[in-house]
């Protein structure tokens, strides 16, 4: 009954998806205990500042999966919403207030970085940390059981876009990530399994988040000739980055992560 739900929700709801899918696989863990009558849910987002339209987003999937949750089954759940303007001490401070009021489980601290800042108070007062969206590679290690996340990490990710791109026939491959932990880590993480591969690194270049001009960037990359680019990148900056590509007829295949699918990408 419980996928019949996740397809259900899936189909009608597609942009938080993932959010109801790892929302509902935390509801079905067997070792959350209802308390006074109702499970209690801790979500920390940036819901102010630079990439608040993520916490935003994911705010509206969480709050669509806990109606068809309490449809379907009739329990009373509930989640509360903390602003960590995606700064890594106002996150740690969110999961402190929220501790303090004995909220025990959050179904997301939006950031690997943020959740690598949080990890060791979480630890220390036994809070359990679910995700949908953190990607760092050792942050389940790091975790020690207050950690889990139904992502795949940024090492498989990249080890699939690199079977991805070689299966398609790509040879010449560059790489344009964006030059903060979660870019960072992917690009980290693909460098190594392109070595293992047949396919040949052309060149390597980085760029800052909530960058407006990709003239200078396109022509330097074009430059290098690749068949193939792989793009690390959230999906405004992807929008941006295309729509240059295209106008300087820049034409390789184009290789990135599922945030490609993001609204800002789309529109």
């Amino acid at each position: 009954m419980i996928f019949n739900l996740i397809i259900r929700v899936m189909k009608k709801y597609l942009f938080p998806a993932i959010l109801v899918l790892f929302l509902v696989a935390v509801l079905t863990l067997v070792f959350f205990q209802k308390e006074k009558g109702g499970y209690v849910f801790g979500s920390l987002l940036p819901l102010s500042g630079q990439v608040s339209v993520y916490g935003e987003m994911m705010q509206r999937g969480q709050m669509m999966a806990v109606e068809d949750i309490v449809e379907e089954y009739g329990d009373s759940v509930k989640i509360v919403f903390f602003d960590t303007k995606y700064l890594k001490d106002v996150a740690l401070n969110r999961l402190m207030e929220a501790n303090n009021k004995d909220v025990k489980f959050f179904v997301e601290i939006l950031g690997s970085d943020q959740v690598e800042h949080c990890i060791n108070y979480a630890i220390n007062h036994d809070l359990f940390i679910m995700s949908g969206v953190n990607t760092k590679y050792d942050l389940v290690d790091k975790g020690k059981g207050n950690f889990a996340r139904i992502m795949p990490s940024d090492a498989a990710a990249s080890q699939e876009i690199v079977q991805w791109i070689e299966k398609e026939g790509g040879q010449n491959i560059a790489i344009l990530y964006v030059n903060d932990d979660w870019g960072e880590g992917l690009l980290h993480s693909a460098l190594s399994n392109i070595k293992k591969s047949s396919l040949n690194l052309v060149g390597v270049f980085d760029m800052n988040r909530n960058q407006q001009s990709f003239s200078s960037t396109v022509a330097k990359m074009k430059a290098k000739n690749p068949d193939v680019v792989c793009l690390f990148l959230y999906p405004d900056d992807g929008g941006r980055f295309i729509k240059e590509a295209n106008r300087q007829e820049f034409t390789p295949g184009f290789y990135a992560t599922e945030n490609f699918t993001g609204e800002d990408m789309t529109s």
